[in-house]
């Protein structure tokens, strides 16, 4: 059977509008999640957690970055007007700060592995913090155009 060109990016484009949107169904269950708070339980047994003298730096930086996403994450709870456009940054910003808490579980067990969260948290770290920001700036104030 000979594919020409023209129906192989039909296919792809119809095969890409669905996968958006099972991508974007994904987003709204976990921000439904979010504003019930239904990882503050991972969040405490985490804190919970006996990290190694050499994690306990990197874990101020993902406690100040959790400070600015939990008042972004209130701040979206209370106004849900935006709740559409920003629920992306909210879901993206969290998950960074408990994939940084869950390497730095992994490296007290295993020291071998600190360096890679290291490396996760120096990249990752300030896109949370800009996601919580963005949410913060954006609720109330409507985007120019």
């Amino acid at each position: 059977m000979l594919e020409r060109p023209v129906q192989r990016y039909y296919r792809d484009a119809r095969i890409m509008n669905i996968y958006e949107g099972t991508t974007q169904l994904q987003v709204v269950a976990a921000t439904a999640g979010l504003l019930k708070h239904s990882l503050d339980p991972v969040f405490e047994q985490l804190d919970a957690f006996p990290y190694s003298p050499e994690c306990k730096p990197l874990l101020d930086d993902i406690a100040a970055s959790r400070a600015l996403l939990q008042k972004a994450q209130e701040t979206l709870a209370s106004d849900k007007t935006e709740l559409e456009l920003l629920m992306r940054h909210l879901v993206r910003g969290i998950t960074i700060a408990l994939a940084g808490m869950l390497l730095l579980r992994d490296a007290t067990r295993a020291p071998s592995r600190l360096a890679v969260a290291k490396r996760f948290l120096w990249e990752f770290l300030p896109e949370a913090d800009m996601h919580a920001a963005i949410v913060k700036k954006s609720v109330g104030n409507p985007m120019p155009l």
